[in-house]
């Protein structure tokens, strides 16, 4: 099976914690929330049983810190990250260092403190989330969600699970928590008459499992309100106190679930807080006016929306939108794939304190939109294309109606964001035409509607609830477009808000990378947690990179892969015209170096006769089996270094394009690479042809290689409807597989606790003089290092056993995946002319003359 996810394999936690558990997973995505929380088992297997580890970090505690502090953080690992010692993060404000202790006679350069470490965080970074990855000889994690403020920030003191033992909680102050099992945590904080203050409790939308609630109460327990999901799987409470007096607060999962991943963020501030802006949308270049609906605002107006029971405020600032804008620069939130077209910048305000940051969307036309809170159905606002509506959904049963003016057989794309701005939706859009009777009445007639898209040619890997459509007139006229949505019936939320964009087509395209794991035939249960992708020495790697093709975009795009470190090579790839997908093999040397970290990869195509180059972007599966991914801000890949290399692979011939006709069948070689004593057979079938082009590709399966055969053919045919062009596949197969994981850890253990014995020796040797000496001082220093030696020693000998065990061969079912295959899809050579007779002398000579003729 292709997953697309990790695969089963070891737990190895860096935390002591066990994760072990099956969990309740969402996210903040309204196509997620419509199929409903989905549950995902994160039991771990037994070692090796299955499949090579491959790095996964699960957690990271705390989950960020204040801007201009320094403090520790700690890993927590499901498999491979015994040997990570940095880390990386997508800021070069933030930077950490492994955690070791002082250097001394024992440990002369410090000894290490695997998976702690020390983040600093420059006071010039923006509140925010950011992303974190942990990297070693062991390769390269996939990222977690780490997330700076500018508020004191506080970790839970662990002993908080009854209100007698609360932990004491100043106001604009950051906790940072994890949700025990079948435990809560409490928090005491104390409020003057009238104070308002926001409680936000931060789970979900920072990567953690925990479905977190809120929940308030006076000092005597009675329950005053409590909160589980006011924005994006998150609980916000807004009080205020009616008198000086103390508060509990308790944090617990909705299912009493926890475990070391379960993370929580709580926010009590006194500090503005923002629900929505409207428009969410800017043009980019542009000053536009925009009101910020929140809580404690600067110069505030009141308004008639209510949230939870409590009424927001409003304030109108003027902002310029920057006119090269970037989803790079949105700080605000971790934006799910289906976002991948949005541009979005992080907006905050200050009124005293800072906000929270949110996104703002940038985009290229003007804005026209209607006021907030909306009123019943919103009819007659007529546009000039092109343009972006702004609308909200804040009304039960209510649809706005956009007009617009076309001329016949003028093309519009017609497009409608709201999920992917994160909202729990799911619109419509119905476009209608305008027409006279004779009475002078306008009537409208319907012409198409649209509901979901899909944004991957596949139909499946990446789909919206948004629709869209590319609307052609057929006639010179007016025009409507009306837009509802279909969870209408459901909880209103005026913060639930939608963009349409109506304009002539502008065909372009995005790309995203997912790490491809394969786990072996007929293996059940869940996959592992999630990780990078990652290449054993002698082993290959695929990476999916799927192309997000917008309005009509149809054109070739070749990939092509840069900042490769030493001893890897790619292949060459290129996703055909109409494809979807392809597939990049990496393949490391037998004696590549352990590396970790981003490595470039892009698309290169043509928008109108010009080339254009878009940076691929990298996808993260928040946790195993069926959770949802997000973007991520590179495409990373780790060398296991350490590990001993493979003694198989399976390769194609060259790696260069394989040439075969439209129309033509052929065989192209194939060959195992076994080295040391390897002995066994893999069975071969293709993989990664796009389902799109499997009756245009046919590839002959159940190609058998084996240690003494280890060449074969594999037959290829292509069909004529395929268009020339560049096209990847690979084979896939299971063996027999003897893995060691380290061949040279029993060496460097054992050099370690030689090291260690021999220092002893030498200590108590010079403890011995010194009572003969009756050096009191000095037999006081070398007792106390006699005694830090010899607990030396037994680390030393642990090590010697985990090393022994790393070095010890283990019977795996190993899913090798061959080397990509690109095929160069020509047109058949065209035939021969038929040679034309060659002239006779003798009969020319036969000939009449022209004398003769005329005779």
């Amino acid at each position: 099976m292709e997953s697309g996810t990790a695969s089963s394999h070891s737990s190895i936690p860096l935390h002591l914690a066990k994760v072990g558990r099956n969990a309740m997973i969402s996210y903040p995505n309204a196509y997620v929330a419509r199929a409903a929380l989905i549950a995902v088992a994160l039991t771990l297997t037994s070692p090796l049983s299955a499949q090579l580890p491959t790095p996964s970090l699960s957690s990271i505690y705390p989950t960020g810190g204040q801007a201009g502090t320094t403090f520790q953080i700690e890993l927590s690992s499901s498999s491979g990250l015994e040997h990570a010692d940095k880390l990386i993060f997508n800021h070069p404000g933030i930077k950490a260092t492994i955690l070791k202790s002082a250097p001394s006679r024992i440990y002369p350069k410090g000894k290490l403190s695997p998976g702690k470490f020390t983040v600093t965080i420059d006071k010039s970074v923006k509140p925010g989330v950011y992303e974190l990855r942990a990297a070693g000889s062991s390769g390269i994690s996939n990222s977690r969600a780490f997330i700076v403020s500018d508020l004191r920030e506080l970790n839970e003191s662990g002993s908080n699970k009854s209100a007698k033992a609360a932990m004491p909680l100043p106001l604009d102050t950051v906790v940072n928590g994890r949700c025990d099992s079948g435990s809560v945590d409490y928090y005491k904080i104390s409020l003057k008459k009238g104070q308002r203050i926001i409680l936000q409790c931060r789970a979900r939308s920072i990567d953690s499992p925990a479905d977190a609630v809120i929940t308030l109460f006076n000092i005597s327990g009675r329950e005053l309100t409590k909160n589980r999901n006011t924005r994006f799987g998150d609980p916000l409470i807004d009080f205020t106190s009616p008198k000086d007096a103390d508060y509990h607060v308790q944090i617990s999962d909705f299912l009493y679930a926890g475990a070391a991943t379960f993370n929580y963020r709580l926010t009590v501030t006194t500090g503005p807080w923002i629900d929505f802006i409207h428009p969410p949308a800017v043009q980019a270049g542009q000053s536009t006016k925009l009101t910020v609906y929140g809580r404690n605002l600067p110069n505030p107006s009141s308004t008639s929306i209510i949230i939870n029971g409590q009424t927001l405020q409003k304030t109108t600032i003027n902002y310029k939108a920057t006119p090269n804008p970037s989803s790079t620069t949105n700080h605000a939130t971790l934006a799910s794939r289906e976002a991948v077209a949005l541009n979005a910048q992080t907006f905050s305000i200050t009124n005293n304190k800072h906000s929270n940051p949110v996104p703002l969307y940038i985009v290229p036309e003007k804005i026209a939109y209607q006021a907030v809170p909306a009123g019943e159905t919103q009819s007659g606002m007529t546009v000039d294309l092109p343009t972006n509506y702004v609308g909200t959904f804040g009304v039960r049963g209510a649809q706005d109606e956009i007009l617009f003016t076309a001329k016949k057989g003028q093309k519009l794309w017609i497009d409608v964001y709201s999920q992917r701005l994160g909202h729990p939706t799911d619109p419509l859009i119905i476009i209608q035409r305008a027409t006279k009777s004779k009475d002078g009445k306008t009537n409208f007639s319907e012409i198409t509607s649209s509901d979901d898209q899909s944004l991957s040619k596949d139909g499946k890997t990446i789909r919206t609830l948004d629709p869209a459509t590319l609307f052609t007139a057929p006639a010179d006229g007016q025009y409507r477009a009306i837009v509802r949505d279909q969870y209408a019936s459901g909880p209103v939320d005026p913060r639930h808000q939608f963009m349409v964009t109506l304009r002539p087509p502008k065909p372009d395209y995005r790309l995203i990378a997912t790490p491809i794991t394969v786990l072996p035939k007929n293996k059940k249960g869940p996959a592992g947690g999630p990780t990078a992708t990652t290449l054993y020495r002698g082993g290959s790697a695929q990476i999916k990179v799927t192309a997000i093709r917008l309005e009509g975009f149809n054109e070739e795009i070749l990939i092509k892969t840069e900042n490769l470190p030493k001893g890897v090579a790619a292949s060459s790839a290129s996703i055909a015209k109409g494809a979807g997908d392809t597939y990049i093999s990496l393949t490391a040397a037998v004696d590549a170096p352990g590396w970790g970290g981003p490595i470039k990869i892009t698309g290169q195509s043509t928008l109108n006769g010009k080339p254009v180059t878009r940076n691929v972007l990298g996808s993260v599966p928040l946790w195993a089996g069926a959770a949802p991914w997000r973007l991520s801000n590179s495409v990373d890949l780790g060398v296991l270094g350490n590990a001993s290399p493979l003694a198989v692979a399976v390769q194609f011939g060259e790696n260069k394009p394989f040439p075969i006709a439209r129309g033509q069948k052929k065989n192209v070689p194939i060959k195992l690479i076994k080295r040391g004593n390897y002995k066994g057979q893999i069975k071969l079938n293709p993989t990664g042809i796009p389902n799109a082009l499997k009756n245009l590709i046919k590839v002959k399966g159940n190609i058998t290689v084996t240690d003494a055969k280890p060449n074969a053919n594999v037959e290829i045919t292509i069909d004529k409807k395929l268009k020339p062009g560049l096209y990847t596949l690979a084979m896939v197969g299971d063996t027999k597989y003897n893995f060691v994981k380290d061949k040279d850890a029993p060496k460097k253990a054992a050099a370690e606790k030689t090291r260690i014995d021999n220092l002893i020796k030498q200590i108590n040797a010079e403890l011995k003089k010194a009572k003969a000496d009756k050096n009191n001082d000095l037999i006081t220093k070398l007792t106390d290092e006699l005694k830090q030696a010899q607990a030396a020693q037994k680390d030393a000998q642990n090590q010697q056993k985990s090393a022994a065990a790393a070095a010890k061969p283990r019977n795996i079912q190993l899913r090798v995946t061959s080397s990509i295959l690109t095929i160069q899809v020509t047109e058949p050579a065209k035939p021969k002319p038929k040679p034309q007779p060659k002239p006779n002398p003798k009969a020319a000579k036969k000939q009449p003359s022209k004398k003769n003729a005329k005779k």
